[in-house]
């Protein structure tokens, strides 16, 4: 792309960033719904006009993979307070652990059966759908102003969850795509390859736990590194130092593939513990990871198409009600369990709303993007995975604040 062209495209992008912030309290829809049904409209504008707009999957993959996912990451982590979420860890790793493997497989599943086409859709694109779908992603819930009229203690377990699980959903994904991607696995491959199906099932459990050992290693060094250079530096470096090392251990990380999501997380909240004594910085982080997804959910409106909705509507819906039926289960299964050991319990009503609280976003997206369009059915995953996200952005969001105004009237 040349640079003029770079430079128009910034100047569009802004533009509309601009305009989404202005039009969101006056149209009473979340600024993420703003700014993807901007997105869409002013992209479908200029190829209607004749011109290209330059955004090609790959590309948007690129962008959001390498440079948006580890920025989103890093500063939920910094902003969020970590001696506060110690108190929360329990319910906190339980969804994003225990909670985001239920999901997964109660939306394959639910997915698989209603699909019904184990040749064109089989029982390994379901469990990728899965995965996907079960992410739930801190920016689209941070971005949410929404969030903090629940209670405090909720609130943080909604982004804290919405974080940690960013690692297994990332980890979770990788694993299942290399046994869709193994000869011994495909469809083709019969009962003779059973072993190598075993061998492969193996060794991606080893995957799973070198990548998260070797994320959680970069993310340490980083995070305690970045600690060091800032603790008597100026406030005003914090941000730059932040954004270099994150970047830095996220794509360590993924040189010697392990987790850089896993990476950017540890080392986010190790050099995040001050930042409720530093709201300058903290300030800095929220406009970047506000911008950033600003620009995400406008390329994301830029990038959608018709022919998803025409041709992939009715798995669209499917997985809708799969993965909020999914999550419901799981939340209340996991919190009810846990609560019992829990110094903060969570009541039926806020389960209700955990529920369905979870929205997708950027990790949803960055995944679907990275499926090779080899596999016969990457096109209804990844036209499942806008579907699910559009849900997010034009129901989820704006029924919340009417759902919250109308629990505080009762509360009252």
């Amino acid at each position: 792309m040349a640079v003029q062209a770079l430079v128009v495209s910034f100047a569009v992008i802004a533009a509309v960033l601009f305009a989404a912030g202005w039009l969101s309290p006056r149209v009473r829809l979340p600024q993420p719904t703003v700014q993807f049904l901007l997105g869409a409209v002013v992209a479908n504008g200029v190829v209607a006009l004749g011109y290209d707009t330059g955004l090609r999957y790959q590309n948007f993959h690129d962008l959001v993979f390498y440079v948006f996912l580890p920025v989103l990451v890093f500063a939920a982590a910094y902003e969020i307070n970590a001696d506060k979420l110690r108190a929360q860890l329990s319910g906190v790793l339980s969804l994003a652990v225990l909670g985001l493997l239920v999901t997964t497989g109660l939306t394959a599943a639910g997915v698989y059966f209603a699909i019904n086409h184990p040749t064109g859709f089989p029982w390994l694109a379901a469990l990728l759908t899965g995965a996907l779908l079960a992410a739930t992603d801190p920016a689209a819930v941070t971005s949410q102003h929404w969030v903090h009229q629940v209670r405090p203690n909720l609130a943080l377990l909604l982004e804290g969850e919405s974080l940690f699980n960013d690692a297994t959903a990332v980890v979770l994904f990788s694993v299942i795509l290399s046994l869709a991607l193994s000869p011994a696995l495909s469809p083709e491959a019969g009962a003779a390859d059973a072993q190598g199906g075993m061998q492969v099932t193996v060794t991606a459990l080893l995957t799973f736990s070198r990548e998260l050992a070797g994320g959680a290693v970069f993310g340490l060094v980083a995070g305690y590194a970045g600690r060091w250079l800032t603790g008597s530096g100026p406030v005003s470096h914090r941000l730059w130092v932040g954004l270099a090392l994150s970047l830095s251990a996220y794509h360590a990380s993924l040189a010697v593939h392990a987790s850089g999501v896993v990476a950017c997380l540890l080392c986010g909240l190790l050099m995040g513990r001050h930042a409720e004594q530093e709201p300058a910085v903290k300030q800095q982080w929220s406009f970047l990871a506000d911008t950033t997804n600003g620009v995400l959910f406008i390329l994301m409106g830029a990038t959608i198409t018709v022919s998803m909705f025409t041709q992939r509507w009715l798995a669209m819906l499917i997985a809708i009600v799969a993965v909020l039926i999914a999550r419901f289960i799981s939340v209340h299964a996991v919190l009810s369990s846990q609560a019992r050991f829990s110094n903060h319990p969570v009541s039926l009503q806020e389960r209700n709303l955990i529920g369905l609280l979870g929205m997708r976003g950027a990790i949803t997206i960055a995944l679907v993007l990275v499926l090779p369009v080899d596999l016969p059915y990457w096109w209804t995953v990844q036209s499942i995975a806008y579907g699910v996200v559009l849900f997010d952005l034009i129901v989820t969001a704006p029924l919340m604040p009417m759902l919250l105004n109308r629990r505080s009237a009762a509360a009252a």
